[in-house]
C-alpha cells in the first residue's frame, strides 16, 4: 500500500482549504476560530470541510471531495464497520455528486492489513481509487477527527458566546471587527447548525474499533 497522508481541512476565503492542525500549530486555536467564524458569518453557504488523502502526492480526495461538515462523519462510520469487520466493505458519503446525490466512496478490506478505498464517480483531479495500509489509515483518520472536535467545540463555544452577547447588547457604534461581521442572530445559528452533533460519538467509536482490531492483529500475529 502507498504511503497516504491525511488531513482535515476547512474552508477559508477565496475557496482555499486550511488544514486544522494548522490552527493549532500557528496560531492560538480560540484567536483562529474566532477568524473563521467572522468569515463564515459574512457568507449564505454551509461551512465546508472535510478529509483530504493524497498519495505520492496525488490527490484521492480534495477540495472537490468534500462538502458539509456532517458529511465527513460518515468517514468515521465506514472504517468503523471495517475495522470490526462487520461488512467487507462500508460506504463514506462525504460529498455531493452529480444532480445532487450523496457520492460514495467504498471503503473494502483486503486481505492482511490493507484496505481499498474508491470513488463511486469520476472527480476531477483525484485518483479513481488507491490501497491503504488499514491500520494506519485508520489511525490517522482518528488523529483528525480529534482534532475535529477540539475544533469544534472551540467553535460551538465562540458561536454561544457571540449569542449571549447579542441578546445582551445593547445598540451603540460597532467598532473594529464588529463593524464589518454580521453576526445577527440568523447568522449564528446558520454557522452552529453546521456543526455535525454525532461527532463525538463516531470518533468514539472508530477509537475503540482500532483497539479492537489491534489486539485481533496481535493475537493472530502470535
Amino acid at each position: 500500500p502507498a504511503p497516504v497522508q491525511v488531513q482535515y481541512k476547512v474552508r477559508a476565503e477565496r475557496d482555499t482549504y486550511v488544514p486544522l492542525q494548522a490552527l493549532f500549530q500557528n496560531d492560538s486555536l480560540s484567536r483562529a476560530t474566532e477568524k473563521l467564524l467572522d468569515l463564515w458569518l459574512g457568507q449564505d453557504t454551509p461551512v465546508l470541510g472535510g478529509l483530504f488523502i493524497t498519495l505520492h502526492g496525488k490527490a484521492f480526495s480534495n477540495q472537490h471531495t468534500v462538502d458539509e461538515l456532517w458529511m465527513s462523519v460518515s468517514w468515521f462510520h465506514a472504517l468503523t464497520k471495517v475495522l470490526l469487520e462487520e461488512a467487507p466493505s462500508a460506504t463514506a458519503c462525504p460529498y455531493w455528486g452529480q444532480n445532487k446525490t450523496e457520492a460514495r466512496v467504498v471503503v473494502t478490506k483486503l486481505q492482511g492489513d490493507r484496505a481499498r478505498l474508491e470513488h463511486s464517480e469520476r472527480v476531477r483531479m483525484t485518483v479513481p481509487q488507491c490501497d491503504v495500509c488499514l491500520t494506519t489509515f485508520a489511525t490517522d483518520v482518528a488523529r483528525e477527527g480529534s482534532l475535529l472536535l477540539r475544533f469544534l467545540a472551540q467553535l460551538t463555544g465562540a458561536v454561544r458566546q457571540r449569542q449571549k452577547g447579542s441578546a445582551i447588547a445593547k445598540p451603540s457604534k460597532p467598532t473594529g471587527t464588529a463593524a464589518l461581521v454580521p453576526s445577527s442572530p440568523e447568522a449564528l445559528s446558520r454557522v452552529l447548525a453546521c456543526v455535525p452533533q454525532n461527532a463525538e460519538k463516531a470518533v468514539s467509536a472508530l477509537r475503540d474499533a482500532l483497539q479492537v482490531y489491534d489486539a485481533k492483529q496481535f493475537a493472530a500475529s502470535q
